[in-house]
């Protein structure tokens, strides 16, 4: 008696962007792809655009998102015949944020920074009374500079409060900005402070995404930490003696603390932690024109 042997189809190479892994998985493999290439979408997409993104055939495609619909990982709505996340991808992940420990993080962060470079790099938030150090790494610089933490940092001359200046909502900042301004007019600084000098200011760290410090004894960069909805939670600063460091944008210590406070971001859920510094700075200039148009009137 003869046996019929069933023949398997083959799948050309390449031609599946989603990676084949060992049979018992790899149900769960595509699956999970499928949810990260519909979050990496931007937004709802149809069965076609999805199929493709995916480089599969539609078919098969429509058969995994019918089971990850049933299990609220997807949604589908038939309205449009567009799927997007579903109300339990977004649950697993605020519940993910909600477990993560962004001081320890950007902890770790900094300290890998330090070691990388051997400046002394600091980790700031805003806390009651302004800008505030809570981590201090040394590094091994020439001569020892010690920033203790728990010291509130200046909002407009130190490059760390330059950014919470810049990130922050106006709210937040109003009552350090006064007492600052208040302190440069006495001393005879009004220009340096004026308007037209802080909206400068602003623009120059939003297009950079950093800001900077070359005066004085230390040349120093800061950059800002973002979480999971684009709000300043952190910024981070990497200090060198002056005349030591690179200290254009284009260096390597302005790349090396951008990019280490980009992964924090990243980690926090910040997708593209530049994309916020876009809109920002877009409604800057809207509320530049607005301001223009109100005064010719």
């Amino acid at each position: 008696m003869k046996t019929k042997t069933r023949k398997s189809k083959t799948v050309p190479s390449g031609k599946n962007a989603i990676s084949k892994s060992g049979s018992g998985n790899r149900t769960v493999v595509t699956g999970v792809s499928l949810i990260k290439i519909i979050a990496g979408l931007g937004g709802s997409a149809s069965l076609a655009e999805i199929a493709k993104a995916a480089r599969m055939l539609p078919l098969r495609t429509q058969r995994y998102l019918r089971a990850l619909s049933e299990t609220g990982m997807i949604d589908y709505n038939k309205d449009s015949s567009r799927y997007d996340l579903g109300p339990a991808v977004i649950e697993l992940g605020l519940t993910a944020l909600g477990r993560l420990n962004s001081v320890q993080i950007a902890t770790d962060t900094i300290h890998q920074l330090t070691r990388q470079t051997g400046l002394v790099s600091l980790l700031s938030v805003w806390g009651s009374h302004g800008s505030t150090v809570i981590k201090y790494e040394q590094g091994t610089l020439s001569s020892v500079l010690r920033v203790r933490e728990g010291s509130l940092v200046p909002l407009l001359t130190t490059a760390t409060g330059r950014v919470f200046f810049t990130f922050l909502p106006e709210a937040d900042t109003r009552d350090a900005l006064k007492r600052e301004l208040a302190s440069a007019r006495s001393n005879g600084q009004a220009d340096d402070v004026g308007p037209t000098a802080l909206e400068a200011l602003k623009r120059e760290i939003r297009r950079h995404g950093l800001a900077r410090s070359v005066s004085g004894s230390h040349d120093v960069f800061a950059a800002p930490v973002f979480d999971h909805e684009g709000r300043l939670v952190m910024v981070m600063t990497l200090l060198a003696v002056a005349g030591t460091i690179d200290t254009s944008y284009t260096g390597n210590p302005a790349k090396l603390i951008k990019a280490a406070a980009e992964e924090v971001s990243r980690k926090l859920g910040m997708r593209n932690a530049q994309r916020s510094n876009v809109a920002m700075l877009l409604q800057e200039n809207r509320f530049a024109e607005d301001r223009k148009k109100i005064r010719m009137s």
